[in-house]
């Protein structure tokens, strides 16, 4: 039986095309983050940007 992206032990997630989803996390030191589709396509349609924490 395959597993359940919502209970991934990785950093990654699936998520279906046309939803969302809300991210909570806590970041323990600040600088600047990344998030990013795998999908190489994707970062130019907005998949792909930048956290900063301070």
């Amino acid at each position: 039986m395959p597993r359940s992206p919502e209970l991934s032990s990785d950093s990654g997630s699936t998520v279906p095309a046309k939803t969302s989803f809300k991210l909570v996390a806590r970041f323990d030191e600040p600088g600047s983050w990344m998030y990013h589709c795998h999908i190489l396509e994707h970062g130019e349609h907005g998949m792909m940007g930048e956290l900063r924490v301070e």
